[in-house]
Protein backbone atom coordinates (compact mmCIF):
# COMPACT_ATOMS: atom_id res chain seq x y z
CA UNK A 1 0.00 0.00 0.00
CA UNK A 2 1.65 3.50 -0.93
CA UNK A 3 1.26 6.57 1.36
CA UNK A 4 1.92 8.49 -1.42
CA UNK A 5 -0.40 11.26 -3.09
CA UNK A 6 -0.58 10.41 -6.72
CA UNK A 7 -2.14 11.88 -9.31
CA UNK A 8 -4.57 8.85 -9.71
CA UNK A 9 -5.88 8.82 -6.11
CA UNK A 10 -6.43 12.73 -6.35
CA UNK A 11 -8.87 11.97 -9.39
CA UNK A 12 -10.40 8.97 -8.03
CA UNK A 13 -11.42 10.88 -4.97
CA UNK A 14 -12.41 13.53 -7.03
CA UNK A 15 -14.96 11.48 -8.43
CA UNK A 16 -15.96 10.28 -5.38
CA UNK A 17 -16.79 13.88 -3.92
CA UNK A 18 -18.06 14.77 -7.72
CA UNK A 19 -20.93 11.96 -7.55
CA UNK A 20 -21.69 13.10 -3.43
CA UNK A 21 -22.27 16.54 -4.76
CA UNK A 22 -24.26 15.60 -7.27
CA UNK A 23 -26.55 13.64 -4.99
CA UNK A 24 -26.40 16.60 -2.63
CA UNK A 25 -28.28 18.98 -5.92
CA UNK A 26 -30.61 15.95 -7.47
CA UNK A 27 -32.04 15.53 -3.71
CA UNK A 28 -31.93 19.35 -3.00
CA UNK A 29 -31.31 21.85 -5.94
CA UNK A 30 -33.80 23.31 -8.08
CA UNK A 31 -30.94 22.04 -10.77
CA UNK A 32 -27.95 20.04 -11.19
CA UNK A 33 -24.68 20.18 -13.20
CA UNK A 34 -25.48 18.22 -15.92
CA UNK A 35 -22.07 17.79 -17.65
CA UNK A 36 -20.78 16.57 -14.53
CA UNK A 37 -23.82 13.93 -14.21
CA UNK A 38 -23.01 12.80 -17.84
CA UNK A 39 -19.42 12.63 -17.01
CA UNK A 40 -20.38 10.70 -13.73
CA UNK A 41 -22.46 7.91 -15.69
CA UNK A 42 -19.64 7.66 -18.06
CA UNK A 43 -17.24 6.58 -15.61
CA UNK A 44 -19.99 3.73 -14.54
CA UNK A 45 -19.40 2.48 -17.82
CA UNK A 46 -16.06 3.14 -18.76
CA UNK A 47 -14.80 -0.22 -16.89
CA UNK A 48 -12.02 -1.86 -19.44
CA UNK A 49 -10.61 2.16 -19.11
CA UNK A 50 -6.73 2.31 -19.59
CA UNK A 51 -5.75 4.51 -16.76
CA UNK A 52 -7.28 6.40 -14.22
CA UNK A 53 -7.74 9.49 -16.21
CA UNK A 54 -9.48 7.20 -18.68
CA UNK A 55 -12.22 6.27 -16.67
CA UNK A 56 -13.24 9.87 -16.06
CA UNK A 57 -12.74 11.32 -19.32
CA UNK A 58 -9.54 13.89 -18.08
CA UNK A 59 -9.60 16.12 -15.23
CA UNK A 60 -12.04 18.87 -16.91
CA UNK A 61 -15.25 16.19 -16.57
CA UNK A 62 -14.36 16.23 -12.66
CA UNK A 63 -13.98 20.16 -12.01
CA UNK A 64 -17.32 20.14 -9.40
CA UNK A 65 -15.39 17.26 -7.61
CA UNK A 66 -12.03 18.90 -7.58
CA UNK A 67 -13.55 22.29 -6.50
CA UNK A 68 -15.61 20.59 -3.70
CA UNK A 69 -12.93 18.78 -2.99
CA UNK A 70 -10.64 21.43 -2.02
CA UNK A 71 -13.55 23.64 -0.09
CA UNK A 72 -13.77 20.71 2.14
CA UNK A 73 -9.96 19.66 2.62
CA UNK A 74 -10.03 23.77 3.22
CA UNK A 75 -11.94 23.22 6.33
CA UNK A 76 -15.47 23.93 5.00
CA UNK A 77 -17.85 22.18 7.60
CA UNK A 78 -21.70 23.97 7.12
CA UNK A 79 -24.39 21.57 7.11
CA UNK A 80 -23.74 20.93 3.10
CA UNK A 81 -20.31 20.19 3.32
CA UNK A 82 -21.14 17.91 6.14
CA UNK A 83 -23.95 16.09 4.52
CA UNK A 84 -21.41 15.78 0.92
CA UNK A 85 -18.91 13.94 3.55
CA UNK A 86 -21.48 11.70 5.07
CA UNK A 87 -22.07 10.39 1.47
CA UNK A 88 -18.33 10.14 0.21
CA UNK A 89 -18.17 7.99 3.90
CA UNK A 90 -21.11 6.40 2.87
CA UNK A 91 -20.12 5.11 -0.44
CA UNK A 92 -16.24 4.53 0.82
CA UNK A 93 -17.67 1.84 3.27
CA UNK A 94 -20.23 0.24 0.31
CA UNK A 95 -17.27 -0.04 -2.22
CA UNK A 96 -15.33 -1.84 0.65
CA UNK A 97 -18.27 -4.20 0.94
CA UNK A 98 -18.80 -4.62 -3.04
CA UNK A 99 -14.59 -5.88 -3.29
CA UNK A 100 -15.72 -8.69 -0.63
CA UNK A 101 -18.74 -9.75 -2.74
CA UNK A 102 -17.18 -11.67 -5.93
CA UNK A 103 -20.54 -12.71 -7.14
CA UNK A 104 -22.24 -8.98 -7.38
CA UNK A 105 -19.25 -7.78 -9.07
CA UNK A 106 -19.99 -10.27 -11.46
CA UNK A 107 -23.23 -9.14 -12.20
CA UNK A 108 -22.53 -5.59 -12.40
CA UNK A 109 -19.57 -6.31 -14.72
CA UNK A 110 -21.91 -7.91 -17.29
CA UNK A 111 -25.01 -6.04 -16.96
CA UNK A 112 -22.57 -2.84 -17.20
CA UNK A 113 -21.32 -4.24 -20.53
CA UNK A 114 -24.56 -5.28 -21.74
CA UNK A 115 -25.71 -0.92 -20.89
CA UNK A 116 -22.88 0.06 -22.50
CA UNK A 117 -23.69 -1.62 -26.06
CA UNK A 118 -27.22 -0.14 -25.66
CA UNK A 119 -26.51 3.22 -24.48
CA UNK A 120 -23.02 4.68 -25.21
CA UNK A 121 -24.44 7.08 -27.89
CA UNK A 122 -26.09 9.01 -24.91
CA UNK A 123 -22.83 9.83 -23.42
CA UNK A 124 -21.20 10.66 -26.73
CA UNK A 125 -22.31 13.76 -27.09
CA UNK A 126 -21.48 17.24 -25.30
CA UNK A 127 -24.40 19.03 -26.58
CA UNK A 128 -26.14 21.04 -23.66
CA UNK A 129 -29.54 20.62 -25.49
CA UNK A 130 -28.78 16.94 -24.98
CA UNK A 131 -28.80 16.59 -21.31
CA UNK A 132 -32.13 15.96 -20.85
CA UNK A 133 -32.80 13.61 -23.53
CA UNK A 134 -34.71 10.44 -23.72
CA UNK A 135 -31.30 8.42 -24.60
CA UNK A 136 -29.83 9.70 -20.88
CA UNK A 137 -32.81 9.35 -19.07
CA UNK A 138 -32.99 5.86 -20.08
CA UNK A 139 -29.24 5.53 -19.80
CA UNK A 140 -29.80 6.53 -15.83
CA UNK A 141 -33.05 4.81 -15.18
CA UNK A 142 -30.90 1.31 -16.24
CA UNK A 143 -28.37 2.13 -14.27
CA UNK A 144 -30.47 2.85 -11.41
CA UNK A 145 -32.11 -0.59 -11.62
CA UNK A 146 -28.71 -1.91 -11.68
CA UNK A 147 -27.91 0.09 -8.78
CA UNK A 148 -31.27 -0.94 -6.41
CA UNK A 149 -30.85 -4.68 -7.69
CA UNK A 150 -27.14 -4.70 -6.79
CA UNK A 151 -25.47 -2.52 -4.60
CA UNK A 152 -29.00 -1.31 -2.68
CA UNK A 153 -28.87 -4.94 -1.79
CA UNK A 154 -25.56 -4.77 0.39
CA UNK A 155 -24.95 -3.10 3.71
CA UNK A 156 -24.73 -0.58 4.86
CA UNK A 157 -27.23 0.88 2.22
CA UNK A 158 -26.86 4.91 1.64
CA UNK A 159 -30.02 7.17 2.55
CA UNK A 160 -30.88 9.83 1.05
CA UNK A 161 -32.78 12.84 2.32
CA UNK A 162 -33.47 15.24 -0.02
CA UNK A 163 -36.29 18.35 -0.36
CA UNK A 164 -40.04 17.22 -0.69
CA UNK A 165 -40.81 15.98 -3.71
CA UNK A 166 -37.39 15.46 -5.47
CA UNK A 167 -37.88 11.77 -3.90
CA UNK A 168 -40.43 10.94 -5.21
CA UNK A 169 -39.88 11.94 -8.58
CA UNK A 170 -39.35 8.80 -10.95
CA UNK A 171 -36.16 10.39 -12.97
CA UNK A 172 -34.72 12.17 -9.95
CA UNK A 173 -34.43 8.96 -8.50
CA UNK A 174 -32.94 7.39 -11.74
CA UNK A 175 -30.23 10.22 -11.38
CA UNK A 176 -29.97 9.92 -7.54
CA UNK A 177 -28.73 6.51 -8.38
CA UNK A 178 -26.63 6.90 -10.97
CA UNK A 179 -24.70 9.38 -9.01
CA UNK A 180 -24.65 6.76 -5.88
CA UNK A 181 -23.21 4.60 -8.63
CA UNK A 182 -20.84 6.28 -9.89
CA UNK A 183 -19.44 7.46 -6.56
CA UNK A 184 -19.30 3.83 -5.53
CA UNK A 185 -17.31 3.38 -8.38
CA UNK A 186 -14.95 5.90 -7.70
CA UNK A 187 -14.65 4.68 -4.48
CA UNK A 188 -13.83 0.85 -5.18
CA UNK A 189 -10.75 2.38 -7.88
CA UNK A 190 -9.82 4.98 -4.87
CA UNK A 191 -9.06 1.67 -2.69
CA UNK A 192 -7.90 0.18 -5.36
CA UNK A 193 -4.73 2.71 -5.73
CA UNK A 194 -4.03 2.45 -2.11
CA UNK A 195 -6.41 4.88 -0.69
CA UNK A 196 -8.15 4.76 2.73
CA UNK A 197 -10.30 7.31 4.43
CA UNK A 198 -7.56 7.90 7.46
CA UNK A 199 -5.11 8.91 4.71
CA UNK A 200 -6.56 12.16 3.35
CA UNK A 201 -6.30 14.42 6.39
CA UNK A 202 -3.16 12.80 7.24
CA UNK A 203 -2.23 13.41 3.59
CA UNK A 204 -3.92 16.49 3.24
CA UNK A 205 -1.29 18.72 1.98
CA UNK A 206 -0.42 16.24 -0.75
CA UNK A 207 -4.56 16.12 -1.77
CA UNK A 208 -4.24 19.66 -1.73
CA UNK A 209 -1.41 20.09 -4.20
CA UNK A 210 -2.73 17.89 -6.25
CA UNK A 211 -6.45 19.41 -6.67
CA UNK A 212 -4.65 22.62 -7.66
CA UNK A 213 -2.73 20.94 -9.92
CA UNK A 214 -5.99 19.71 -11.92
CA UNK A 215 -8.43 22.52 -11.26
CA UNK A 216 -8.63 24.88 -14.49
Amino acid sequence: MSFNVTKDKVLALAGVCQAASLVVQIAEDPSIDQAALVASARSVLNIEADDTLAVFGGAGDLQLGLNNLRMLLGGQSNSRAKTQMGYMMAMDQLATRLSRANNTQGIIGQQLQEINIMHSRALQSDDEGEYDSDELRDLYAELGSLYQKTLSQLPPRIMVNGAKGKLSNEDNVARLRTALFAGVRAAYLWQQLGGRRWHVMLLRKGYVQGIEALRS
